[in-house]
């Protein structure tokens, strides 16, 4: 008889890579067996490639991810009605008794002979003992709300179960492959944290100007504006402002100089700007100043546009801009193409870890494709 699970430490393959198939055996990783009867012949090669780099994967699992599923003690039944019992009946008494004598037990339930933990409440052959109870409601709890939170997570608790088991009961033969999609949710849910974990190991981040230019001149039409977009500073004053002549010169002049200038007189002053230059799109700035979509066009034609209200008095310098529809500069991009390539190399860091993982399983002979 073929073997039927694949052990590494504590972890157990799933029924999906178990023997039991029939047929001869055309595969094997370590102690798992692939059989002919499945998958079909013509999609053989793929399918035994992607389920061997799969166990590879998990097989490789650090530690902190490799703890064994906790495997219920309590035989679940269904007898006739379902029945869900509060001990005992003196329940507000009782709770406030179990709040000065619970010891630090862990949360979860437990089989009926447990000890000095003394069940709370039962649900068929399922206990809510004292120390789930008390974990639930914390240590520093006001002993005179806990009477009440403790029925509240005894009755959420308790519905939550009854609804579980009789879901369990009456999608029985409604999903016979819970299971197995159960068993691959798992699987998914361990491989992603895995990736993750990978990943924070993964410290290339730096994205040169070469590399920034190269992909942006191969994805241009992939940076298509949405939207009118400008470089810009701006100062917003009162209308008595005193120096309106200095800013404006500043901000004409608009080198790093005179940038410096123009942020200590806004800190002086106490004046709303914004320094130095910056991108930002053009529906954004008019939240700002009092502008129209035909001031687009004005203001990035001229080196200073000037604007006032019944109170202040703005001042917006353009340094360079894109209009919706065309191809955003490179400048505005920039960051999102640094996002990209950083994103692409670490989607490939990925693929290289497995492919190596699948080399090495290979060269050690823990994986076997048996010839046709």
């Amino acid at each position: 008889m073929h073997p039927k699970t694949l052990k590494n430490g504590q972890y157990k393959l799933p029924p999906s890579l178990r023997g039991g198939w029939g047929g001869e055996p055309v595969a094997r990783y370590q102690t798992a067996q692939f059989h002919q009867n499945k998958p079909p012949i013509s999609k053989h090669t793929h399918w035994l490639l992607s389920r061997t780099r799969h166990v590879i994967a998990i097989n490789h699992l650090h530690p902190t991810f490799l703890r064994e599923d906790r495997e219920s003690k309590q035989k679940k039944c269904w007898h006739g009605q379902m029945q869900a019992t509060l001990l005992p009946a003196a329940f507000t008494h009782l709770v406030m008794l179990l709040l000065l004598t619970w010891s630090l037990a862990g949360i979860g339930c437990k089989n009926k002979t447990s000890g000095k933990d003394e069940p709370v409440a039962r649900i068929n052959n399922t206990y809510i003992y004292q120390s789930e109870l008390k974990n639930a409601l914390g240590i520093n709890i006001n002993p005179t709300d806990s009477a009440q939170l403790a029925k509240q997570y005894l009755e959420t608790t308790l519905k939550r179960k009854a609804l579980l088991q009789e879901a369990q009961t009456q999608m029985a033969n409604n999903l016979p492959n819970i299971e197995q999609q159960v068993q691959d949710y798992r699987e998914s849910l361990l491989l992603h944290a895995f990736e993750q974990f990978l990943l924070k190991q993964y410290t290339d981040t730096t994205v040169t100007q070469q590399e920034i230019t190269a992909y942006y001149l191969q994805n241009q039409n992939n940076f298509t504006l949405k939207t009118n977009v400008v470089k810009a500073a701006y100062a917003i004053v009162n209308k008595g402002f005193e120096k309106k002549d200095s800013l404006k010169m500043l901000l004409k002049k608009a080198d790093s100089l005179a940038i410096q200038q123009l942020q200590g007189i806004c800190a002086r002053e106490a004046i709303n700007c914004s320094l130095p230059y910056q991108w930002i799109e053009w529906q954004n700035l008019q939240q700002q100043i009092p502008l129209d979509e035909a001031d687009f066009i004005t203001a990035t034609q001229n080196r200073l546009y000037q604007t006032s209200d019944a109170v202040n008095t703005y001042y917006l310098s353009i340094q360079e801009w894109g209009k919706a529809g065309s191809i955003s500069p490179p400048a505005y991009c920039q960051p999102e193409i640094e996002k990209i390539i950083v994103h692409k190399r670490r989607l490939r860091y990925l693929q290289d870890t497995k492919d190596r993982l699948f080399r090495e399983a290979t060269d050690k002979g823990t994986i076997e494709i048996f010839r046709q």
